[in-house]
């Protein structure tokens, strides 16, 4: 497995690279994973963030969705979170340890690698599904110009499956309060307190499945809510609903998902 300091990323490094190999960038003195696939004559590039995991079929690093990036016109690049390593955590959200937010170094990682990559800010996407999703948000709040790609994201962590979530307190934010934990790491655990503290709205693409009534009283209907109590314009997003009763919270299968972002690419 390669690895190289964040000084030192250079495009030889990222076409040195063979083909589905995990490698590590090291950014104030900390190893974060990524894999790479890279598409001669292509403008776009597209970041992927994950889900949850299954502990009992992978264990970090992982790269989810990674598989499919032949069938993905654009450059792409798959994020392991490392807020799950050394721990039992399933999901990670993205919000590292209570010292460090992980999002910001992925943020600052991400722009660099688009920059070296010659890529312009508005052909770049952060994609993904659940926490994926919302990693995705906050990572475009963090990069103008950009725009997120979400399908049946997380918009409030703290309202999410509450086993997921009491794994995330206690292991990040042991001996706090659920209303403690709100009102220290809001931007960390809420996509609209996200945007607020960015001071920056990114173009996006919300697809969720409204028969996953979860998601619907839960995640999506609150996000609209505290835009509107926030008075943030909604003009730079598009909510693409979708109705699938068997698939309930699980994104949109392979081939409906990557036809729904080439559309989106095609008209950004």
């Amino acid at each position: 497995m390669k690895k190289i300091l964040f000084e030192d990323l250079s495009v030889e490094f990222f076409y040195s690279l063979e083909y589905d190999e995990t490698f590590q960038i090291i950014y104030n003195e900390l190893n974060f994973y990524f894999k790479s696939f890279l598409k001669e004559d292509n403008d776009n590039l597209i970041f992927f963030s994950n889900g949850a995991v299954d502990r009992k079929k992978k264990t970090p690093p992982v790269f989810m969705r990674s598989s499919w990036s032949e069938d993905i016109k654009a450059n792409c690049i798959f994020i392991d979170d490392r807020t799950i390593h050394d721990t039992i955590l399933r999901i990670g959200w993205g919000v590292g340890v209570k010292s460090r937010h992980y999002l910001n170094d992925y943020s600052m990682i991400a722009k660099k690698i688009t920059t070296i990559l010659n890529i312009k800010e508005q052909n770049v996407f952060y994609c993904g599904s659940s926490a994926g999703g919302f990693m995705s948000m906050l990572l475009a709040s963090m990069h103008k110009d950009t725009t997120a790609i979400v399908n049946n994201p997380q918009t409030a962590v703290l309202e999410f499956n509450k086993s997921h979530v009491k794994e995330l307190c206690e292991t990040i934010f042991p001996n706090m309060s659920k209303e403690e934990i709100l009102i220290e790491y809001a931007a960390r655990l809420n996509v609209v307190d996200a945007f607020d503290q960015s001071d920056y709205l990114p173009s996006l693409y919300y697809l969720q499945n409204r028969k996953c009534d979860r998601d619907m009283e839960t995640q999506y209907k609150p996000f609209i809510q505290g835009l509107k109590r926030k008075n943030v314009s909604e003009s730079k997003f598009t909510y693409i609903l979708y109705n699938d009763y068997e698939k309930g919270h699980e994104p949109l299968l392979k081939n409906d998902f990557i036809k729904e972002v080439h559309k989106i690419i095609l008209n950004c």
